[in-house]
Parts: C-alpha cells; structure tokens; sequence
C-alpha cells in the first residue's frame, strides 16, 4: 500500500474513528466507574476488571451499532448472534486488560493500571469490529470473504 492509498484510507476511517472514540469514551466512563465503586466496596482489582468490563461491552455493542458503524443512515442490525461475535472479538481485550490490571495494579495502583489496559485493548477492539463484527456483506465480498450480514 503506497502513502497515497494509506492517507485515502484513514482519511476514509476519521469520521468512523471519531464516532468509535466517543463511543468508547462513554462505554470506559461506565467501566471506570463501576470498577471503582468494585474496588471501593473492597474487591480484588483483578476481580472487580471483568464485571466492569462486561457491563461496557453490552453497552458497546448496541452503542456501536446504533452510532459508530452506521450504514446509510440506518443502525447496523444487532441480534444474540451478532453479539456473540462482538463478544469472542472482544475475549482478547478482557484477557489483555486484565493482566494489565493484574500486572500492573501494585506498581501503579488499580485506576492507572485500568487506564493503561484500556488504551491498549482500544485499538484491537476498533480493528474487531471494522473487520469482524459490523462488516457488511457487501464488504466481505470486495475482500474475499464469505457473504453474510452482521
């Protein structure tokens, strides 16, 4: 890919990027603040990360289809098992933001350590769902994949 088609390309990707990042902005609100009132109430930061964490990611999914992956107007469709691909996308984020939490929470302290777990696992989650979970059936058939509907 030359410099050219690798500018066109984000340039293409910015306003998904940005609808993304808001997105993300106020599902991390919701897992910060669960994940403090958890850890607050006296649960092991390691422990308080999935709940908070999971209680975002239902948020996220019906927040993204509706706003950030947007097609023509319409929401993306969402269904259990649309969830359940934006979930098994999702399964490398919670084992990564996790030991981030796990590793990283005594030298740091927890709400530090979770801010650096969720920087990192935002830009695998962006790339699950531009390429996994809201790809359009049209799209898969231009890169070769197999013709099904998110």
């Amino acid at each position: 890919m030359g410099a050219h088609e690798t500018v066109r390309t984000l340039r293409a990707h910015a306003p998904r990027v940005t609808r993304f990042a808001l997105v993300g902005l106020v599902c991390a609100a919701v897992d910060f603040s669960l994940f403090a009132l958890l850890v607050g109430a006296g649960a092991p930061p390691v422990l308080a990360n999935i709940p908070s964490f999971m209680t975002a990611n239902v948020a996220a999914y019906f927040l993204h289809a509706r706003v950030t992956f947007r097609r023509g107007g319409a929401p993306a469709g969402t269904s259990f098992t649309g969830y359940a691909r934006f979930f098994g996308a999702y399964v490398f984020s919670l084992v990564l933001s996790t030991t981030v939490v796990g590793v990283f929470s005594p030298r740091f302290g927890p709400l530090p350590a979770k801010l650096g777990a969720t920087g990192l696992a935002a830009a695998s989650n962006y790339l699950a769902n531009h390429f996994l979970v809201f790809r359009t059936s049209e799209e898969n058939e231009r890169a070769g994949g197999p013709a099904e509907s998110a």
